[in-house]
Formats: C-alpha cells, sequence, structure tokens
C-alpha cells in the first residue's frame, strides 16, 4: 500500500461519542473481560466503506476512560507534588477535578497496523478537558501507540519480589532467556537438588501475594506460566499533559 493509498483509506475513519453498547460490542475483542468495570466517557473510531449503491459507517474500534486511581507512584515522579495531598478526601477531590484514565483501547485485527489506536488516543484526549491523563501498560512495550498519540512514557521499576525472584531464577542456573519458555523452564525446576528449589519457591510465593486467588495455584506448569508471563511483563505508566490546562491550584 502507497502513501496516497493510506491516506486515502484513512479519511473513511470518524471518531464519535460511544454508547455503553458500543463499548459491549468492541470489548467482545479485548482479551480482559469487560465486566463491571466502570467508566467515565467512551469513543468510537467508525469507518465508511460502500455496500451495494450505499455508504455504511460501522465502529471498528473503541477508547473508554475511567476515574483516576488514587494512589499511583509514577503519577508522582510526572506531576510532582501536585497530587501529594495528606487529607485522602481532598486528594481524590483534586485528582477527580484533573485526571482521567484511559482504561481500553480496542482496534477491530482487521484495521490494525494503520496507526489507528495510536490516532483514536491523540483525537479523544483533548475532548476530556482535563489537564492530566494517563494509563498503566502491562507490558510497556505493547504500548508504542500511547507514544505515538504524545504521551510521555515512564518505565514502572520491578516490585522487590519481582526482583527477588528474578534473582533467584538466575543463580538457579534459568536465565532470562529462557523465561519465555515455561516448559523448559519446569523441566529445569524439577533438577535442582531440594536445597536448590526452596529459596526458588519461596520466592514464587512471595511473588504471588498480590495476585488474589492466584496464590492459592497449585505448584506446577500452569502456575509457572503464569508466573513467568507476569515477570516477562513490563509495565509502563503514559501520561499526556493537554497544553492549554496547567495544572494550578
Amino acid at each position: 500500500m502507497d502513501y496516497y493509498e493510506k491516506n486515502r483509506i484513512l479519511e473513511d475513519f470518524s471518531i464519535t461519542a460511544a454508547s455503553a453498547d458500543d463499548v459491549r460490542k468492541m470489548s467482545a475483542m479485548h482479551y480482559r473481560s469487560l465486566g463491571r468495570q466502570p467508566y467515565a466517557a467512551a469513543w468510537k473510531l467508525c469507518h465508511k466503506t460502500l455496500m451495494g449503491s450505499a455508504f455504511i459507517t460501522y465502529p471498528i474500534g473503541i477508547i473508554t476512560y475511567a476515574m483516576p486511581l488514587l494512589n499511583c507512584a509514577s503519577r508522582r515522579q510526572a506531576a510532582g507534588d501536585f497530587f501529594s495531598i495528606p487529607d485522602k478526601r481532598l486528594r481524590l477531590e483534586r485528582l477527580n477535578q484533573c485526571v482521567r484514565r484511559i482504561s481500553r483501547v480496542i482496534i477491530d485485527p482487521r484495521f490494525r497496523g494503520l496507526g489507528l489506536a495510536a490516532r483514536l488516543v491523540r483525537e479523544t484526549m483533548p475532548l476530556l478537558n482535563v489537564p492530566v491523563i494517563e494509563t498503566v501498560s502491562v507490558m510497556g512495550s505493547m504500548g508504542r501507540f500511547f507514544e505515538r498519540a504524545g504521551m510521555r512514557k515512564i518505565d514502572i521499576p520491578p516490585r522487590p519480589q519481582a526482583r527477588l525472584l528474578a534473582d533467584q531464577l538466575v543463580q538457579a542456573g534459568i536465565p532470562e532467556d529462557l523465561w519465555t519458555d515455561a516448559a523448559e523452564a519446569a523441566a529445569q525446576i524439577r533438577a535442582l537438588p531440594s536445597f536448590a528449589r526452596e529459596p526458588l519457591e519461596k520466592a514464587v510465593e512471595r511473588f504471588l501475594g498480590p495476585y488474589g486467588r492466584r496464590r492459592q495455584m497449585p505448584e506446577g506448569l500452569a502456575r509457572l506460566r503464569f508466573v513467568l508471563s507476569r515477570l516477562n511483563a513490563r509495565p509502563a505508566y503514559f501520561v499526556w499533559f493537554h497544553p492549554q490546562l496547567p495544572l494550578t491550584k
């Protein structure tokens, strides 16, 4: 596809407000169920195409914005002490006035690779009329479109439990390039002597601490696959400041 053809195709897209039904239908394409996740605003990306003798428009993308989380360590790195208010009620009040969080971006797989996710983010962020837009991508490397939309990326350092587990795996002779192959890593762990497996098992238990019911997973391949998938994730915080709405107390 040449430059002119691509730009002609991009002219056939438009962004409008999304209904709850639009969000529900598009969320079927997401890897996480929508469930009861609340959102504050939503927009859809629509494609216009000729069907027979008439043009039809249908949604092929969705973005939802939610209210901000109370605590976010990377927010302070981005905004300084602006939200560092000791009183929790006053802090939440300021956050709700100034911040919205991108909670979901979905593009129909048939239309990926055209830069549409970045466009959806870039064109809807100003519509919120708040000084700060933020989001966290569990796998920061997969959120490059946030940067292309104009957001700043801040890498989130791993939890102490993640660093401990990573160190234990390396010390046990299981380097990082094996963490994508749970079956091979499991085989190597089984081959370890018991005195080497014990500290590794304790590190896994500590690592699973924040994961709710996952903490109760029995030792085995399924648990190791989950642990390694989380360990391989490199979360990142993305933030955008509205150029016409500076943060003022």
